[in-house]
């Protein structure tokens, strides 16, 4: 499924977000976006962590307003921290290109042999996914929308494909383009403060950042996780491999000292005896480490299971399921479909059936094309706007999915008339 050389440990569970609140929080942030490309390297102060400051070979900053904080030390290892807490970590155009252009230096740089990503010590958010505020003011401007769609999914290509190890560690809140971020590295760490969910359809875009080929391979959970937005934590992640390690927050500054300290930390063997020393077992108690999976999972295999023909197949297993089975369950998980965009949701719903035999190249070629064309249209804009800033709900152009054309939504799918638009490698 993922790249992975981990020889992890696993074990499992989950819970439940209200993602439009959590969306807004990254709405209410007083910081300033900036639509700018240009990098900095200015010495980065703030950079430290508990490791001592005679293994950093150099510290620096790659944005402006020092957004992305860069560590290299002597022994090869080059921490990438993002460093924008009040806005969650997300995720503007120009840290996109910033990390795009420096996993791209690592990758030649024959002194790097693993590469880091974390959140700033003390953030509640390790990313919360791309700048959705910053996104959406490109509204009827195609060539800016695609050019963020086609940066953040080159800088996931990037690290799917990476040479050298990649690591990454997931504390407190994950969402979007912050599940890109991790999801495609070797190495996947969480703690028992994660938060992770794929909440996009609630404002008229769909899951990307390449999640439609991992979630299309969970079989009902995945569709589930998809459609739905719904919130998961450390135990259902480690127990689909979304995430390979848990490690507790309290001991993580032990893991991030011998990683940056080790000589040997660019085998993956090394690697792996590392993280899996400082791995645990997941407690049985706590609200955190609740599992969604183990809670409803006959619930969930009844409704998305067993290849549904259709998003409104969906919605009449879910009626049944309220009837017969789980009241509760069922109504609110009706709720969660009702609140959503209906074209994303029929987006969504064929994007991960089409997912499950494409590879990845394949993949974020399809959601380039989708990613851009749900991004110029007015429900993107009328989403975030009202879901997350008046939060109200939005009017949807499409109001069921019963009135979306078959013709316009199978032409979403198309590839662009302009090769220069699609999905690059290289871009």
């Amino acid at each position: 499924m993922t790249r992975d050389n981990s020889g992890n440990t696993n074990n499992n569970n989950d819970d439940e977000l209200n993602i439009n609140n959590t969306l807004s929080e990254l709405s209410d942030s007083k910081e300033s976006t900036t639509t700018t490309t240009t990098t900095t390297a200015t010495t980065a102060t703030t950079a430290t962590t508990d490791n001592s400051n005679v293994y950093i070979y150099k510290s620096y900053s790659i944005c402006n307003d020092e957004k992305i904080l860069v560590q290299e030390y002597r022994n090869g290892v080059a921490m990438i921290i993002l460093n924008r807490p009040k806005a969650l970590n997300s995720l503007d155009i120009e840290m996109l290109t910033s990390l795009k252009n420096i996993l791209r230096k690592f990758e030649g740089d024959n002194r790097i042999k693993v590469v880091l990503i974390k959140s700033i010590d003390g953030s509640r958010a390790f990313c919360s996914g791309g700048d959705i505020r910053q996104f959406a003011s490109y509204q009827g401007h195609f060539d800016s929308l695609n050019h963020f769609v086609k940066t953040e999914y080159c800088m996931d290509y990037i690290i799917h494909t990476f040479p050298k190890p990649i690591i990454t560690i997931v504390n407190g809140i994950v969402m979007g383009g912050g599940v890109g971020l991790s999801v495609h590295s070797n190495y996947r760490v969480v703690t028992e403060n994660v938060v992770w969910a794929m909440p996009e359809n609630v404002v008229g875009f769909l899951p990307d950042v390449g999640t439609t080929y991992f979630l299309s391979r969970l079989g009902a959970f995945g569709l589930y996780l998809a459609l739905t937005g719904d919130r998961i934590g450390a135990r259902d992640l480690i127990s689909t491999k979304l995430a390979s390690h848990y490690i507790p927050l309290n001991i993580l500054d032990q893991v991030l000292q011998e990683i940056s300290t080790d000589d040997n930390v660019e085998n993956h063997r090394q690697i792996g005896f590392i993280l899996n020393k400082y791995s645990k077992t997941l407690p049985l108690e706590g609200k955190e480490m609740e599992s969604v999976y183990l809670k409803y999972k006959d619930s969930i295999q009844r409704c998305f299971g067993y290849n549904p023909k259709s998003v409104q197949d969906i919605m009449n297993r879910l009626e049944e399921e309220k009837i017969k089975y789980n009241t509760e369950w069922g109504s609110k998980t009706i709720e969660k479909l009702l609140n959503s965009c209906p074209l994303s949701l029929l987006v969504c719903f064929e994007s991960l059936k089409r997912a499950l035999h494409l590879d990845i190249e394949q993949v974020f070629e399809m959601e380039t094309r989708l990613g851009t064309r749900l991004a110029i249209r007015p429900d993107l804009y009328e989403g975030v706007t009202k879901s997350m800033v008046k939060r109200t709900k939005p009017n949807w152009s499409f109001p069921t999915i019963d009135s979306v054309p078959i013709d316009y939504f199978n032409s979403l799918f198309d590839p662009f008339e302009n090769q220069s638009h699609e999905f690059d490698i290289n871009y």
